[in-house]
């Protein structure tokens, strides 16, 4: 999507339900947001010289399967994203009384 502010690049990976994973790059882009909308004014000023932010790490994530397929998606998210398993809960690990 292009316009005078440059160009953004976006893709999107399906996953399960309707789960959307939007990955959108904004390297070649000075507008706003994305073409199309409008600053709005706000009380927030960047410092000058302050480290533009970039996408560098996801901590965790967190998405409720369908039972007895979370290997499928352990296995999806392994394939497609190159997301490594640091840490792993079963059973009563993180159960509460709502779950």
């Amino acid at each position: 999507v292009t316009d005078e502010h440059g160009t953004v690049r976006i893709a999107a990976i399906a996953a399960y339900g309707d789960t959307r994973h939007s990955l959108v790059d904004r390297s070649g882009y000075t507008g706003p947001y994305l073409p199309g909308y409008v600053a709005r004014t706000s009380g927030h000023v960047r410092r000058p010289g302050a480290p533009k932010r970039v996408f560098q790490a996801l901590d965790h994530v967190v998405g409720n399967v369908e039972l007895g397929h979370m290997d499928e998606w352990v296995d999806f998210y392994n394939r497609i994203m190159g997301f490594t398993n640091m840490a792993e809960f079963i059973g009563d690990d993180i159960a509460t009384e709502y779950s």
